[in-house]
């Protein structure tokens, strides 16, 4: 969030989805993040959307390259051919890092330069107060909880705070 143009839930989002892939392992998570942050920038996507490309490339790279191929990520006819062949001869790990490398290649740094511009600092902003207010307003709930039982338990007229007091004839 302090150097994308993506709030911290959106990111958290993403990576959730991630986490969902079983063959994504914790040393290509971080690559896979940035993958999917850096698609959704150029591409204009939505991040779970990516990351959910992302994730199938990754855990099926023979078949998650043509989604990535239909979204604008190029592989040559060679490069296709090396990831059938490392995936058949069990070396997933491999194809993985070559598929996260070609995305880097195409599109890799987009995130972090859009987060840089003046735009995306004040994305940034938007999101810093957004978190400030999260965090507020979490510090306020038990203080307007105990007002409201406060005034449930001390003026009896207030049931729900449209204060109506009894019918007067």
């Amino acid at each position: 969030q302090k150097v994308t143009a993506f709030e911290d839930d959106t990111i958290k989002g993403a990576q959730a989805v991630l986490l969902t892939f079983k063959k994504i392992g914790g040393e290509t998570f971080p690559q896979a993040t940035e993958a999917a942050l850096d698609l959704a920038t150029v591409f204009e996507g939505d991040l779970k959307g990516s990351a959910m490309m992302v994730g199938k490339a990754l855990e099926d790279p023979v078949r998650g390259i043509t989604a990535l191929r239909r979204a604008g990520v190029s592989f040559t006819k060679d490069q296709q051919n090396v990831i059938k062949s490392l995936v058949e001869t069990g070396e997933a790990a491999k194809a993985q890092a070559m598929i996260l490398q070609e995305i880097q290649s195409q599109v890799g740094g987009a995130a972090k330069a859009v987060g840089a511009t003046t735009a995306g600092q004040i994305e940034q902003l938007k999101n810093a107060a957004g978190d400030a207010a999260e965090a507020i307003g979490a510090e306020l709930i038990p203080a307007f909880k105990m007002l409201a039982d406060w005034i449930r338990t001390n003026l009896p007229g207030a049931g729900g705070f449209g204060i109506v007091g009894p019918a007067t004839a």
